[in-house]
């Protein structure tokens, strides 16, 4: 899967593959591994891709052209193997005396799936939060890169395959970490979040 994930890539791209085998660092340390190797070798962008997902070959450059000044982040149209959508580039995400979810219109988060961020939100923030083994590190990340001053977009017309499980974010470790970065009304935050995924996971 990771040889036909690399197959996907235009030929353009360098291609940098972090194996987490010998010792599983978590999803977000791994990805911070290549994040630094690509800044050292001197990339303006960083675009992270799951190895158990393919691009369209317009893909990237569709991602690029959403690059407009001021955008820190881009994010990709997640689909399912069947072409349903699993993920529209992300999702928002209201703190405050409310707790406010929905799937579309403006985006507070990116799914970290297919994401093409900038050297300048990633020298910002420093990266993904070590301390998120996996899950929630996407949002917690792009949280800080609006804290940062700059935007979040996603590119409707760049489309992703992934052949993996979507939709995990109720993972409990990872859940409460975020909302205790973010709000003193944290138990709260979690119950009303952690309601709403049961819910929609009856529904389907």
């Amino acid at each position: 899967m990771t040889r036909a994930c690399l197959r996907s890539l235009p030929p353009s791209v360098e291609a940098i593959v972090i194996d987490n085998s010998e010792i599983n660092l978590g999803f977000a340390a791994g990805c911070n591994i290549g994040i630094k190797r690509a800044l050292d070798m001197g990339a303006d962008y960083v675009w992270l891709l799951n190895n158990d997902a393919m691009a369209r070959p317009d893909t990237l450059d569709r991602l690029l052209a959403k690059m407009t000044p001021g955008v820190g982040a881009v994010g990709s149209v997640i689909l399912n193997a069947d072409n349903s959508v699993q993920v529209w580039g992300g999702g928002y995400l209201r703190i405050g005396r409310s707790l406010v979810l929905r799937s579309r219109g403006d985006f507070t988060w990116l799914s970290a799936c297919s994401l093409l961020i900038t050297r300048e939100a990633l020298e910002a923030t420093g990266g993904f939060d070590e301390r998120f083994f996996m899950y929630w590190e996407d949002v917690d990340l792009s949280f800080r890169i609006k804290d940062a001053g700059l935007d979040l977009a996603v590119a409707d017309d760049a489309f992703v395959t992934h052949f993996g499980i979507g939709g995990a974010r109720h993972a409990p470790g990872s859940l409460i970490r975020f909302f205790r970065k973010r709000t003193a009304l944290w138990p709260l935050h979690v119950l009303v979040a952690a309601f709403l995924s049961l819910a929609r996971r009856l529904r389907v």
